[in-house]
């Protein structure tokens, strides 16, 4: 099976999104569906509400972020 390019760009944002929320953060605060659009904005990759959410709640739980 070929990869397009397209799904290593999902595959490799993916398996670095914990990565790319907190870079987000940094920057400034945002809201799930702010960073959703950040991330389509800036790497081209598509993610939902239903990936975003729990993993700020991870990254919460972990106190790399606070929530309000």
């Amino acid at each position: 099976m070929r990869l397009t390019d397209k799904n290593i760009q999902t595959k490799l944002a993916k398996g670095m999104l914990d990565l790319i929320v907190l870079e987000l953060l940094q920057k400034h605060p945002m809201h799930g569906y702010e960073i959703i659009t950040s991330i389509r904005k800036d790497y081209g990759v598509c993610f939902g509400p239903s990936t975003i959410y729990p993993l700020l709640n991870m990254i919460e739980k972990k106190n790399f972020v606070k929530g309000q």
